[in-house]
């Protein structure tokens, strides 16, 4: 028993990234992801560990979420292509205010989606939990 324990211990400190790993693909995978009503601290954990990679499944999943409520976001791939992928945050900036943030400019929400990216993500993420919670009552 003594043997498992060090060897366990071994892996653990050779291997510091195989917990944080495993536990983004759980949520890659959609098993604990959820756009709407999704945790905000989740969103700031799996991005910082996997640097930035988790906020582009974030942004897929709210887009797939507030086309669902209506808005016209087109094709998450156009986010890959180069000087489209601009057209790209501001059709999502358009479906955030249409359907999350009534009164704002679409302008400012594509400036800020595009520039200060995790902040912005946090707000549109508390938007999208308040209209969740307001739609279960």
């Amino acid at each position: 028993m003594t043997k498992t324990i060090k060897t366990s211990a071994k892996i653990s400190r050779r291997n510091p990234w195989i917990a944080p790993i495993l536990f983004s693909i759980y949520f890659l995978l959609g098993i604990g992801a959820a756009a709407i009503d999704g945790s905000l601290l989740t969103l700031a954990a799996l991005t910082f560990v996997l640097f930035a990679l988790y906020i582009y499944y974030w942004f897929y999943k709210t887009k797939q979420e507030i086309n669902s409520l209506g808005a016209d976001i087109p094709s998450f791939i156009l986010i890959f292509i180069p000087i489209v992928n601009f057209f790209w945050f501001y059709k999502y900036a358009q479906g955030v205010v249409k359907f999350l943030k009534k009164g704002d400019g679409p302008v400012l929400w594509f400036f800020f989606t595009l520039f200060l990216m995790p902040i912005a993500a946090y707000f549109i993420q508390k938007k999208l939990n308040s209209y969740a919670t307001l739609n279960k009552l």
